[in-house]
């Protein structure tokens, strides 16, 4: 920040006003037929609003490049407050409306304190250059919900009547916003933040009111990162702040580890919010995608009871792979035809295992499942099968059906006294998975396997 000042100390009263004459000087501009083409906060002078000068001339410009770097943070930041039409290059050119949604992320950022769409650079925007910022933001707003283009909630998120600049942080209803209309929506604003005094809390925020938390979500499993805005009290403890991170995300308040953006401080379930020191449009990270445990119960058939088994799950893990499949291949049941599955408060069979994942079941640390026949069979002690080459010579295995067919593969290849790499086993027609074993083809005693030499070179 410019040593003139710090816009963050301003009141809420005097921050609005500073955007509406922003906006106003915007409006003048666009009533001349001139698009301005780079509204964004470098280009901004904020000047003394009072005869006391207690807010002084301020300055939005960020910090001045390190000596060595090639692309300034000043290029990736521009990147912030470009249309998405100019990102995606569906607009080639800066028109009015890139204008005026620009001066709609600006007045985020003045209003919230900190620049925007953070959840869009996983390691902060300083570590991107420009071109890749660019690709990182248009994705992100290319993946987020049609309402939340920005959080819609630094200082006036709970406003009931949305304002044309609810408006420009909504991906869904901006159009027909200008920035004259947005100088009437500016100034409303502001005669409500100085009938609350000019306080630094909401307009007309009262005790016992909702706020808003920023909450970026780290999905190690997946490697990816998202964000969504919940509103919480001030007295509510962290549980309550991941009930509705799941409402709002999905993931299960069990998988969530809540921190603290920089310092990395834990936020423990039985903490409150204002404990915490968090306020409105204060951020916090959530980390998700570790394994944790479930027991499953295995019914050869309804009524009987074969086992109980401990598994590692996570929430992202199909329920097929997670669950079934090792089941299947431990009692023999046939590739693709596992047993049913149910959750222990649910009546009813959960839903494809192939294509739903541990999460959307709901199936969180300690849950326990029921996994019922028929397709589990006893799986027999032993099966022989045949491997024959080209030239009829065969070789007879006596295997489990847990055996991995590498081992039944590299035994034969010593056999033969030929390299492994030489060989390629066939069953069915199908060229088979030395990682898969022998249940898992439904191999049965006498079934045959075809083995073909490949020559060198070929």
């Amino acid at each position: 920040m410019a040593s003139t000042g710090d816009y963050r100390s301003a009141p809420n009263a005097i921050r609005l006003t500073w955007l509406a004459q922003l906006a106003s000087q915007l409006a003048s501009l666009h009533d001349k037929g001139v698009v301005h083409g780079g509204v964004r906060p470098a280009g901004v002078q904020l000047l003394p609003l009072t005869a006391e000068d207690r807010f002084p001339a301020v300055k939005l410009d960020p910090p001045p490049p390190p000596a060595a770097s090639t692309t300034t943070p000043a290029d990736a930041t521009r990147v912030l407050y470009m249309h998405p039409g100019l990102l995606d290059g569906s607009i080639t050119v800066p028109t009015r409306d890139t204008d005026v949604y620009a001066l709609g992320v600006t007045a985020w950022h003045v209003l919230s304190g900190v620049p925007p769409f953070g959840a869009a650079f996983p390691d902060g925007l300083a570590a991107y250059d420009a071109p890749t910022a660019r690709v990182l933001l248009s994705a992100y707003l290319a993946r987020v919900p049609d309402a939340q283009a920005l959080p819609p909630s630094p200082l006036l998120w709970h406003e009931h009547d949305a304002t044309d600049l609810h408006r420009l942080w909504s991906a869904r209803d901006r159009g027909g916003v200008t920035a004259r209309s947005l100088v009437a929506s500016l100034l409303r604003l502001a005669m409500c933040a100085d009938r609350a005094g000019g306080s630094r809390c909401s307009v007309g925020w009262v005790p016992g009111h909702a706020l808003s938390l920023i909450v970026a979500v780290q999905d190690t499993a997946m490697a990816r990162a998202r964000s969504c805005v919940v509103a919480v009290e001030a007295d509510d403890e962290f549980r309550v702040v991941k009930r509705e991170v799941e409402r709002a995300t999905g993931y299960l308040v069990e998988e969530q580890h809540m921190s603290l953006p920089g310092s990395g401080a834990v936020l423990l379930d039985d903490a409150t919010v204002a404990g915490a020191g968090l306020r409105h449009a204060d951020a916090v990270t959530v980390t998700v995608g570790g394994k944790y445990g479930i027991t499953v119960t295995v019914y050869r058939e309804a009524g009987v009871r074969e086992a109980e088994l401990a598994l590692e799950v996570a929430g992202g893990d199909m329920l097929d792979d997670a669950v079934l499949r090792p089941i299947a291949v431990r009692y023999g049941s046939s590739a693709g035809s596992w047993p049913s599955v149910y959750h222990e408060k649910q009546s009813c069979m959960l839903r494809d295992p192939t294509t739903t994942t541990v999460r959307q079941h709901a199936i969180r640390p300690g849950s326990r499942l029921h996994v019922i026949g028929p397709t589990l069979r006893e799986a027999p002690a032993t099966i022989f099968i045949t491997l024959r080459d080209g030239g009829g010579e065969s070789l007879m295995f006596k295997v489990r059906p847990t055996t991995k067919m590498e081992k039944v593969m590299e035994t034969y290849a010593s056999k033969r006294g030929v390299s492994r790499e030489l060989l390629t086993f066939i069953f069915e027609g199908g060229y088979m998975d030395s990682d898969l074993t022998v249940g898992e083809y439904n191999l049965s005693d006498g079934d045959e396997i075809i083995v073909r030499f490949e020559m060198a070179g070929d």
